[in-house]
C-alpha cells in the first residue's frame, strides 16, 4: 500500500506541521494542517505532499532579502537533501539548514 506525507506552513506565525506514512493523500494534508494550527495558527495552507518518497525541508539562516527555502522528494534522503539545497537560497552564503526530513514508505500486506 502507498503512503503519504504532507507539509503545512503558516506564513502569519512560521509554524508548520507534517504527516508521514498516512494511507492517503487527503489523510496526510488533513493530518499536516491540524498539525500545523494546534498553537493556535489559523492560516496553515498544505505546501507539499509526496507518496513513497523522502522529503528535506531546508532553511536559511539569514531571513531577509532574496532568501528562501528549498523543498524537495527524491528516493532517498540524501538526494532529497541535496536537490533541495539546490533550490534553497541563503544569502550570507552558507549552506541551508536542514529543518525536516522523512520518509514514507510502502507498506507490504502478506496474503
Amino acid at each position: 500500500h502507498k503512503t503519504w506525507g504532507a507539509i503545512a506552513s503558516s506564513d502569519a506565525t512560521a509554524d508548520a506541521g507534517v504527516a508521514t506514512g498516512r494511507p492517503s493523500k487527503e489523510n496526510a494534508e488533513q493530518f499536516a494542517l491540524a498539525d500545523c494550527g494546534r498553537r493556535g495558527a489559523s492560516d496553515c495552507r498544505v505546501i507539499y505532499t509526496y507518496r513513497n518518497q523522502c522529503v528535506a525541508w531546508l532553511v536559511p539562516n539569514s531571513q531577509g532579502g532574496a532568501s528562501r527555502a528549498g523543498l524537495a522528494s527524491a528516493k532517498d534522503s540524501a538526494e532529497a537533501r541535496k536537490f533541495a539545497q539546490q533550490s534553497c537560497v541563503n544569502t550570507d552564503g552558507k549552506a541551508c539548514q536542514v529543518a525536516y526530513e522523512d520518509c514514507t514508505k510502502p507498506v507490504y500486506e502478506s496474503f
